[in-house]
């Protein structure tokens, strides 16, 4: 029906000479369960005007998540790095914020029965923030009693405009290099490994 819709871009890879070569494109769309719909992305050189605000926000070392629906206060604590939950508590409008309290804290690991110590390296990095999405990564390792990182981590948290949920994904990496067999395949029992389950 050419309606435009709020769009927020990231390039993602360049070329050689500094062209964009892969951009990842978001928008909010309204699509009801079975329906599909077609966009059509239009290059414009006029600025983008939106009334909307950015999804993230920073004050005082935090991060500040507002979708709409759900806010957010991230801070760079490893044990309790999810410092503040809030939700619209209707039809008042009034928010309910709690702070999720674990024991052992909110981003643990146990490696054969023993507890690891989260990490991060240095501060969450801003990958993307506009009116559309927010998207926020952290880095950082798991460490035994000894010091040693036995598995390091990169978290990332994505957040969409008018959603009640956010994406968080957890990928955990080797933080030394281990001999492969023939195939590629790490072999079991070496010493310092971790068998993830």
């Amino acid at each position: 029906d050419d309606r435009l819709v709020n769009a927020q871009f990231r390039v993602t890879s360049l070329w050689c000479d500094g062209s964009v070569r892969w951009a990842l494109a978001r928008w909010v769309t309204g699509l009801q369960d079975g329906s599909s719909q077609s966009f059509q992305v239009l290059i414009s050189d006029k600025p983008a005007q939106t009334t909307e605000t950015s999804i993230l926000s920073l004050k005082d070392d935090e991060i500040y998540v507002d979708t709409g629906e759900l806010r957010l206060v991230i801070q760079n604590d490893s044990a309790a790095w999810l410092k503040t939950v809030g939700v619209p508590a209707r039809p008042d409008g009034e928010w309910q914020e709690w702070s999720p309290d674990t024991e052992g804290g909110q981003l643990f690991c146990d490696v054969e029965e023993e507890p690891l110590r989260p990490t991060f390296d240095g501060k969450p990095e801003i990958l993307d923030n506009g009116p559309v999405a927010g998207e926020v990564l952290f880095r950082g390792a798991f460490y035994d009693e000894e010091g040693l990182d036995r598995v390091r981590f990169v978290m990332r948290l994505v957040a969409h405009r008018k959603s009640h949920f956010v994406r968080l994904s957890l990928t955990l990496q080797n933080p030394r290099q281990q001999p492969r067999d023939e195939l590629g395949h790490f072999r079991l029992g070496l010493p310092g490994a971790v068998l993830i389950r």
